[in-house]
């Protein structure tokens, strides 16, 4: 997550994240298939665009969260290559 908030250009401070990350909790993951996918959808799924969030950082989750919908979609019709590739594309 750290990556990808310095290639979206640092829309969120380092310690802004970290917080939003432990924050979290994750308690949805201890009762489902536990694996680092779940976590990081998790994790996306619950950032939301505030009224007291920059426009810059709107703009960022919005792109996360479109991006993680294409590789669901990707996962839903069995293409798991693809939607790996798109994830991937949050990091370069």
């Amino acid at each position: 997550m750290k990556l990808w908030n310095i290639e979206e250009g640092r829309p969120f401070t380092s310690y802004q994240l970290e917080q939003m990350i432990v924050e979290q909790g994750f308690y949805s993951c201890l009762f489902i298939d536990s694996n680092l996918q779940s976590y990081f959808y998790n994790f996306v799924d619950s950032l939301s665009s505030y009224w007291n969030n920059t426009n810059k950082q709107n703009q960022a989750v919005q792109k996360l969260k479109n991006i993680v919908d294409a590789a669901r979609q990707y996962e839903h019709i069995n293409c798991p290559l693809n939607a790996e590739m798109v994830i991937t594309s949050l990091f370069e």
